[in-house]
């Protein structure tokens, strides 16, 4: 009967806040996928929640900075905000005419599940 190889966990979290997926970090420790997943569930889920909080981080000071992209993104990730295209067309010429749609209700922008926390500034950490 062979031994379980052990896991440095701390170095699957390290991994996993790099981006590493599951495969990758598997290979590089000789284990199987299946076999990191039931003994590094917590590290997986640490680092990758650690590597979505240092990018999200980095997008809002990004926003803050004036970066329209990063704002119009955000606007559509946090606020429900999208692109709408109206087609209008007359005889040989067509126009696209694009602009930001607005949530109808503001209530349903601060309902929105996406929405996880009221001020940003206060959870940027």
């Amino acid at each position: 009967m062979s031994k379980a190889k052990p896991i440095d966990l701390e170095q699957v979290r390290r991994m996993a806040a790099c981006g590493c997926t599951d495969r990758e970090i598997a290979f590089i420790l000789g284990v199987s996928e299946a076999f990191l997943r039931r003994k590094a569930r917590q590290a997986l889920d640490q680092g990758r929640a650690q590597l979505q909080k240092s990018l999200r981080r980095k997008q809002l000071e990004m926003a803050r900075r004036g970066s329209v992209p990063m704002l119009i993104w955000l606007g559509k990730q946090y606020l429900g905000q999208r692109d709408r295209q109206d087609v209008l067309q007359t005889q040989r010429t067509v126009e696209i005419v694009e602009q930001v749609v607005w949530p109808a209700d503001p209530q349903e922008a601060q309902n929105d599940p996406r929405q996880g926390c009221q001020d940003a500034q206060a959870h940027v950490g």
